[in-house]
Order: structure tokens, then sequence, then C-alpha cells
């Protein structure tokens, strides 16, 4: 285990756990954590869903798909790692289980570890009719639709991006039957080799290809720059107008918090842990973060307001929240996106008031 994990482990052994759990592969999603997973931190179903807890015992224990059917209303959350609940010490911890028991009703956990927003809209479209009486779903979403626009290597603007996108275009597009164009594959840049047919037979073609591109690599690295990520939410947001409308259930769309975009002070632990962890970001996740500024949030922020205000959902951000002087130096943060226990209470007493 090197040095700058061991901190880490020390104050919050659970993300040993964390770390280890892994994805698999799924159609039209992408990915999904892995399912049947059982140990004293996380457990998930056999779709990959976590579990939610509103009591003791086995049978207090439930997801949208191993549940009651003699249930009478159910609330969902939805969303990437924060709506899972990375970092809290066990399923009972996470914000779904915190206000379960809060309201003594059914709130599933449709969190998915990396998860964009276009990606949960797709996980909804598969689950939704496991649904038997929805009331409110909660969307916690907007920290990985503005990351990723400039962590991937590429973007498209036809496609969201999403994480793994880069090993997913490697082994989808790799060229067959020649060591050649394997070769040239492995060691040009994404923007160059997307744009290059790896099924011509005639070598030269491909080269000729490559060395045109190269010309026009400026071109192609600024289409990255302009990934419209404010297009792709708007039309998230309409679907999920007509999903909420047609299924009958209300919206609470959540800015996740960022400890960026917070006026938090750090408690020891997070002290302790954040300088080991920014040591061990990479040059591509170091570019990434320093785009998402404090001033970028705020105009993000509005921006997410105004679509709720549009589209009749309650908005709500986190980061105010966190933002409040009384959670200065305790513990909250396990790194910049996660939350310790008491930072996923201090979530679900925040959405418990918007909750009628």
């Amino acid at each position: 285990m090197s040095q700058s994990k061991s901190i880490r482990y020390m104050l919050a052994p659970q993300m040993e756990t964390y770390d280890k759990f892994g994805h698999e592969w799924k159609p039209y999603l992408m990915f999904m954590q892995k399912a049947n997973f059982k140990s004293n931190i996380i457990n998930t179903d056999n779709f990959g869903l976590r579990y939610s807890v509103f009591g003791k015992g086995e049978k207090s224990k439930y997801t949208l798909i191993e549940k009651s059917n003699k249930i009478q209303e159910e609330h969902a959350i939805i969303g990437g790692s924060a709506a899972f609940g990375v970092g809290s010490t066990s399923d009972q911890s996470t914000i779904s289980s915190n206000l379960s028991k809060m309201n003594n009703i059914h709130v599933h956990n449709l969190g998915v570890r990396a998860f964009s927003g276009y990606q949960s809209l797709m996980l909804f479209q598969i689950l939704k009719d496991h649904f038997l009486n929805l009331k409110y779903l909660i969307i916690m979403s907007g920290v990985n639709d503005i990351f990723l626009p400039n962590y991937v290597n590429f973007t498209d603007n036809n496609f969201n991006p999403f994480f793994y996108q880069d090993l997913f275009y490697k082994n989808m597009n790799q060229p067959q039957n020649s060591i050649l164009k394997k070769i040239l594959y492995n060691f040009l840049p994404n923007n160059i080799k997307k744009n290059i047919d790896w099924s011509w037979d005639d070598k030269s073609k491909i080269v000729k290809k490559i060395l045109s591109s190269k010309k026009n690599q400026e071109k192609y690295n600024l289409k990255n720059e302009i990934f419209d990520y404010k297009k792709s939410i708007k039309q998230v947001m309409n679907t999920w107008k007509i999903f909420s409308t047609n299924l009958n259930f209300k919206i609470i769309y959540v800015l996740d918090p960022n400890e960026k975009w917070c006026s938090h002070e750090r408690s020891d632990e997070e002290i302790k842990i954040f300088d080991e962890i920014e040591k061990t970001y990479n040059k591509k996740a170091k570019t990434a973060l320093s785009k998402i500024t404090k001033e970028k949030y705020l105009e993000y922020k509005d921006f997410l307001k105004n679509e709720c205000n549009k589209n009749g959902f309650e908005f709500l951000d986190l980061n105010q929240s966190f933002s409040s002087s009384e959670l200065n130096k305790k513990w909250i943060f396990l790194d910049p996106v996660h939350c310790t226990d008491l930072g996923y209470k201090v979530i679900a007493d925040n959405l418990n008031k918007l909750i009628k």
C-alpha cells in the first residue's frame, strides 16, 4: 500500500472496500457497479443496485427490484457516486437509508458510481416499470456533467461523454488483422485516430489520412473544448419532465457538493486526507479540476436553477448547505465530491425539508 493511501485508509478504512469495488460492462448504460456484491460496507442486488435499510435485520433491507409488493408509496434517489453513497460506512448510512428512516418509507438507491446525468436517465428508462407508486425522484447530478467534458480525451457533440470512454473507444475501434494498424492505433492521439476508417486495406491511404489529420489537429482539439454540456442538460431535463408528467411523480434536482465550491473550514481529518489526495492527481485530472472553479460553479448553479424553474422541478444546491458555519471543522468530506456519514446525514436532512 502506498504512503499516499495509508492515512486515508487509517482514517476511513471503508474506502479500501470502495476502491476495490469495481464496475461491469452493461448494454446501453456502458457500465454498472458489480452485482451481488456482499460486504460489511456495500451490498448490491443481482442488478447492481445498492440496498437501502430502514431498520435492523435482513427483512429491513430492500432495493427497487427486491422489495415488498405491498408498499403504498415510494421515493428514489438517482445519480452518481454521491447518490450511491461512496464513503458511507455501511448501507445504513447512505442518503436513501437516512431518508427512509426519517419518513418510514421505501427510498430506493439508484445511484451508480461515475454515472453522468444522461446515464442516470437511461437507467431510469430501464427500471421505471419496477416502481409501484413513485412519489418523489431525487436527481443528484451536476458535478460529473461539468467535469467529464474537461476530463475525457475527446468529445463528440453528438454523444455525451462518460467515464472509461477512452477504454471503450480503444476496445471497440481497435483495428483487426494488421500489426501496422494496431501499432498506429495505439500510439496516435485519440483526436486523430477517431477520424480514420481502420477498415481500409490500403495502408498508404491510412498514412495520408494521418498526415492530413495532424495538420488539422488544432481544429480537432478545439472541438474538445466546446462540448455543449448545457444543451445536453437541457435535453435531459426535458426528458425527465416527460417522465414525471406521464408517471405522475415530483422531481427534486440536486447539485451535489464539491468541496472546492463550498465555504467550508476543513476539519483535522479533512486536512490530512486532502493533503494526500491532492498529491495523487495526475496531470489530466488536475487540468480538468482546474477548469471547474468557484466562479464556474456560480454560473453553473444559476443555469441549473433556471432550467429547474422552467420544468417545475425543486432545486437544491448542496454547496450552500455545506457552507453553513455550523459545519466548519466538522468532518463531512472524504474527498472533493464524496462524504462521510455525517455529510450524507446533512444531505438527507436538507432533502427531507423538501419532501412534502
